[in-house]
């Protein structure tokens, strides 16, 4: 799953708003409204954050445009 469907499937599950997960990842609601869209650039402590909170393991993967 990409990031948008983690974060949306972890809402769902943990039953809790937008606003939220911008508190428990300590960010901007401007920052994850970009991060849900696919239009942030993350960096890797924004990536390891995410990861924590929905207690997965992030998987990197490289393809061809």
């Amino acid at each position: 799953a990409n990031i948008k469907e983690a974060l949306d499937s972890y809402m769902e599950q943990q039953k809790i708003g937008f606003n939220e997960v911008v508190r428990r990842l300590g960010s901007t609601p401007r920052q994850i409204a970009q991060i849900q869209k696919g239009n942030s650039n993350l960096r890797m402590s924004t990536l390891a954050h995410i990861s924590a909170m929905l207690g997965q393991t992030p998987m990197i993967m490289f393809k061809k445009k």
